[in-house]
């Protein structure tokens, strides 16, 4: 790992870390604190999801034609430490209540829209392109370490300080991550010019990608019928943990250790296949392992040492699965899309699977004040299965030119100025199609880290994308 690469490995693990603080603190702050009903965490968690949806397109097209990324990523931690500061205040000062909390998963959002669409590009300029799938499982892993760690101290950190030591623990993480990032020191390489201004067409640029790409066609309808599912998964998570299956807040925490050492050995498994194993299989059978574990959690019953396990595990089995998947899908992104159209690529595919998160996340919420919490649980998992039909096999490719080719030629004449073949970005020929079985997945990082997407993230993320990756994360509150 070189040294520009371990920084930001460094810096993204910080994050992660204080985002896992963040993540176990406002559903606590949400049901104890304010004492919020289903219907409410319902919109808490599709807060988090809203500006993805309002802005996701427009920042990602922004983002493409940027010359310089880092600055914008260093300026989302520092936004984000304020945002997290004025919670921690509102949590101090105790007037707390949902719509801050919401402000805040929005704020949140925003801000990780803006560094979903930034993320590949800017880790081109640390990793070439081949190497990009193995740097993304070694970054991905950090944050499930981050994550894991985080998670197993929040709950007995909040039980001595309250939530408000878990909520300063993250604006001194997200300190860390920027300074990390300033002193990355290889070069950006600047986005080349297009020569014209933006048109509308350029916001659509991403889903032209999709319906371009076999595979990524297929999978759209997947992924929007799995983010449904996983919003009403989301919305419900604290509640049920919380007041059906009576988890103390001490041990609220823990139990996500577990979606820790799942998401790390999810990581570390992908790794190890990423030179064996085409990503669009690495990505199918991941996806189809997410929708099959969501099962566990609505069994989660009898003693509560007996429901906290299987609590565990239906949280730590989707997460594991969809680390494989968001592994797969940022492996595929890179080979398979040029650099110029993956910031809109990975909106357009957040944008779909932040609507269909926002829809079942509202509609759990106020469904579950009607027929109760596990009922609804059930009614998700029923959902995530059926979805299985709709994966696609993993053998589907874009043919033997690549989606950016095909993009890019249909955006018309540009005037970049010419690579330099030692640096150039240009996407490498298609992935060599496989002849693989069907399967399925995806995370919450989120959205092809998605992302994330998360929302979970993806891989981090918790409330700020919805992981290409478009992937929802199960950690309740939906906020980072």
């Amino acid at each position: 790992m070189s040294r520009d690469l371990r920084l930001y490995w460094v810096g993204q693990t910080s994050t992660s870390l204080g985002s896992a603080f963040t993540a176990v603190a406002v559903p606590l702050i949400a049901v104890h604190a304010v004492g919020a009903t289903g219907g409410q965490m319902g919109l808490l968690t599709a807060a988090g999801s809203l500006s993805v949806l309002l802005f996701g397109l427009p920042l990602a097209t922004l983002a493409d034609r940027l010359p310089r990324k880092r600055p914008w990523l260093i300026g989302a931690e520092l936004l984000g430490c304020c945002a997290v500061g004025i919670v921690a205040l509102g949590v101090a000062g105790d007037w707390v209540d949902i719509p801050l909390l919401a402000a805040f998963a929005f704020v949140l959002g925003c801000l990780g829209a803006l560094t979903e669409a930034v993320y590949f590009a800017h880790l081109g300029s640390i990793v070439d392109r081949e190497g990009q799938t193995r740097a993304r499982a070694h970054l991905q892993s950090g944050e499930f370490v981050g994550d894991l760690t985080g998670r197993g101290l929040a709950g007995p950190l909040i039980a001595i300080t309250g939530p408000i030591g878990a909520l300063l623990i993250n604006v001194a993480t997200r300190l860390i991550s920027a300074l990390c990032l300033l002193r990355i020191a290889a070069p950006e390489r600047p986005t080349p010019p297009t020569g014209r201004r933006v048109r509308p067409a350029d916001l659509l640029v991403g889903f032209a990608a999709i319906r371009d790409s076999p595979y990524l066609r297929r999978l759209a309808p997947f992924l929007a019928v799995s983010q449904l599912m996983r919003g009403m998964v989301a919305a419900l998570t604290a509640l049920f943990i919380l007041t059906v299956l009576g988890v103390p807040a001490l041990w609220y925490g823990a139990l996500f250790v577990v979606s820790g050492l799942g998401g790390l050995a999810g990581s570390l498994l992908a790794a190890r296949l990423a030179d064996r194993v085409t990503p669009q299989r690495l990505a199918t059978v991941g996806f189809a392992g997410v929708a099959a574990a969501t099962a566990l959690l609505p069994l989660a019953a009898g003693p509560l040492p007996v429901a906290m396990v299987v609590a565990a595990l239906g949280l730590g089995l989707p997460i594991f699965c969809g680390a494989v998947a968001n592994v797969g899908m940022v492996g595929f992104a890179g080979r398979e899309l040029g650099a110029e159209v993956l910031g809109r690529f990975s909106a357009s595919f957040q944008l779909v699977g932040t609507l269909a998160f926002i829809i079942g996340s509202v509609t759990a919420g106020f469904v579950s004040e009607i027929i109760g919490i596990r009922p609804t649980l059930w009614a998700a998992a029923v959902l995530g299965l059926l979805a299985l039909f709709l994966l696609p096999a993993a053998r589907y490719g874009a043919g033997p030119q690549t989606v950016a080719a095909q993009t890019v030629a249909a955006q018309g004449p540009a005037r970049p100025p010419a690579a330099d073949p030692a640096t150039s970005t240009a996407a490498p020929q298609a992935v060599e199609r496989g002849t693989g079985v069907g399967g399925a997945e995806d995370v919450v990082r989120s959205a092809a880290r998605v992302p994330g997407t998360a929302a979970a993230s993806g891989a981090r993320r918790t409330a700020e994308a919805v992981p290409v990756d478009p992937a929802a994360d199960t950690r309740p509150g939906g906020a980072r």
